[in-house]
């Protein structure tokens, strides 16, 4: 009986103290696991996807880099050291002290900028000043920075003389398996965490969600605004095009009016 008594008093410890640090732990820390937690991953996944595209869509390169930030602190950190060291080789470049082994290490760094249409390294230039052939420069910055749109969504992120590869999946070949490679869908499960453990989760969903529902709002209007135009200002294969013109400027028009940036 005793024994008994013993193990009821340790299964009551045991609830009273489970009970406690629900009790007392932030709203977004207590524990949800299996099917419910894929479903609030999932549903976090899809209103970032809308956050991203406002951001890069209206936002300056810094919303782009407030993402990146957001999404993965030590990829972020990592662009910053690698755009240190290759804003170094291109100063040599330019003063012409740069060595072909420095560049040879340059060209094999899956960080750095590649040319859009191949390799120029050995296409010589030739100037009626010049006595010998000069080669292009080889360490070169992005055309633009912040992500960049692909056939099937982002498909890369740049800046200053730093690339990464971006997807969606945890993709088993090649590309999934390059340091320089960042998957939204295994990040935006690690920003999940990060917000859940720091009882921000419900705090950025909330403001997710007003975002998502701002953007509808926006396409709907833009919608009606074309509707009501005057139909010789809008040829009948161009009603599309207006209607994406107005969208964008309708949400970009809210998000400089929200400046809304990642949260810490």
């Amino acid at each position: 009986m005793k024994k008994i008594v013993l193990i009821v008093l340790a299964v009551l410890a045991v609830s009273f103290t489970a009970a406690f640090a629900v009790a007392t732990a932030p709203p977004d820390s207590v524990l949800c696991i299996g099917p419910c937690k894929g479903e609030a991953e999932r549903k976090f996944g899809f209103l970032y996807s809308y956050f991203m595209d406002v951001a890069t869509t209206c936002g300056e390169a810094d919303a782009s880099r407030g993402i990146l930030e957001e999404l993965n602190p030590d990829l972020a950190r990592t662009v910053d050291e690698k755009n240190a060291k290759f804003a170094l080789l291109a100063a040599k470049e330019r003063d012409r002290t740069l060595t072909v082994q420095e560049r040879a290490e340059y060209e094999k760094d899956p960080w750095r900028v590649k040319p859009n249409q191949g390799s120029l390294l050995y296409q010589h230039l030739f100037s009626e000043a010049a006595e010998t052939p000069e080669l292009p420069l080889v360490v070169t910055p992005c055309s633009r920075n912040g992500f960049h749109l692909g056939q099937s969504g982002y498909d890369s992120y740049c800046e200053g003389f730093t690339h990464l590869s971006v997807g969606y999946r945890a993709d088993p070949g090649s590309l999934r398996l390059s340091p320089n490679f960042l998957s939204i869908s295994e990040a935006n499960n690690a920003l999940f965490d990060r917000l859940r453990r720091a009882g921000k989760l419900s705090g950025r969903m909330k403001e997710l969600h007003e975002i998502a529902v701002q953007d509808d709002i926006s396409r709907e209007a833009a919608k009606k605004a074309v509707a009501t135009s005057p139909a010789l200002d809008i040829a009948p294969d161009e009603v599309d095009d207006a209607i994406a013109a107005k969208f964008s400027e309708l949400r970009c028009q809210l998000w400089l009016t929200r400046m809304i940036t990642p949260l810490e």
